[in-house]
Formats: C-alpha cells, structure tokens, sequence
C-alpha cells in the first residue's frame, strides 16, 4: 500500500523501492503480481520500458490475470507491435468463461487495430494485415461457443467476415446454436 501511495504521489525510486520490499516479503501471489506491476508502472515513468516489460512478463507467468495480460499487451505495443500482437493471443487463450474471453477478444481487437492503424496509416479493417492464426483461432473457436449470446456472436462474425472472411465457413457456422 505504502508503494502506491508512494507512486501516486509520483515518487517513482521511492515507490519501487517499497514494492520489492513487498515482493521480498509476500508469498502471496496475487499481492507479488500486483507490486509487480506497479513496480513496471514505476519503470514505465521513469522510461525504462524494458524492465517494465520484464516486470510484467513476470507478474503474468502464474495465475491468469486479465489486467496484467493486458498492461503487458499496451506497454509491448510501445517497444515490439509484434510482440504486442503475440501477447494478444495469450489474452484471449487464457481468458476464463465466455464474458472474459470477449472481452479478451475486444481488447485484443483494439489493440490489433491500433498497431495496424499505425503501421498502415488506414482505418479499413479490410487493408490491415491479416490477423496472426493463433488469434484467429482462439476467434473463431470463441465464435463457435455454446455459450456466447446471439449479439456477441454477430459482432464477432461480422469482425470475421470483414478481415479473414474465408476463417469461418458454412459448415462450421451449421455447428452453432445460432444456425438459423
């Protein structure tokens, strides 16, 4: 708490220096990833991106957590867009339950489309390089859900449609409770 405070108040060094004394005392991991990421937060302020990276990387390695997953995706997109991309993949694939696989998959979109944005210097979906298989996948077998609702399974396959039309085809979409 002190090395939030701390980090709040802008004091990186100090902020950093109380989060590792956290993460030399605690076993408890929820408490070690979160002093993790805010020791990346630290990092980030004072422009070490890599370590904060780093610091991430390392927060994520156990128990699945979308918002670490995520602060990961954003600051990858600041160093490596290509990481940042491959990162996504680990956002949806992990992600438990239908409510935060779509969101995993809403995030990861908004990222996809940032790092293409920049890149290709267009907002058509259509013009952007193709999505990374390993993403789709996890898409399309999102899509393809028992659990997923009729709204979220026609965002979903309308995103399909517009940027890998050929990912879903009509003998999978048969296999959907939404076959019409």
């Amino acid at each position: 708490r002190a090395g939030l405070e701390e980090l709040l108040k802008w004091d990186w060094m100090l902020s950093e220096d109380l989060l590792k004394a956290c993460l030399r005392i605690s076993k408890d991991e929820r408490i070690r990833d979160e002093a993790l990421n805010l020791i990346a937060a630290c990092l980030v302020m004072n422009g070490e991106m890599d370590r904060a990276i780093q610091a991430l990387s390392k927060a994520v390695e156990g128990q699945w957590n979308l918002r670490l997953q995520a602060n990961l995706a954003i600051l990858a997109l600041e160093v490596d867009p290509k990481r940042a991309i491959d990162q996504m993949s680990f956002l949806v694939d992990g992600a438990s339950g239908t409510i935060e696989k779509l969101a995993a998959i809403r995030m990861a979109i908004g990222l996809w489309r940032q790092v293409q944005q920049e890149e290709l210097g267009t907002t058509d979906d259509e013009e952007f390089d193709p999505l990374p298989e390993r993403l789709l996948n996890s898409f399309v077998d999102t899509l393809m859900s028992k659990d997923i609702s009729e709204e979220d399974f026609f965002d979903l396959g309308i995103f399909l449609a517009r940027v890998a039309p050929t990912s879903v085809t009509r003998e999978s979409l048969s296999r959907t409770k939404f076959r019409g």
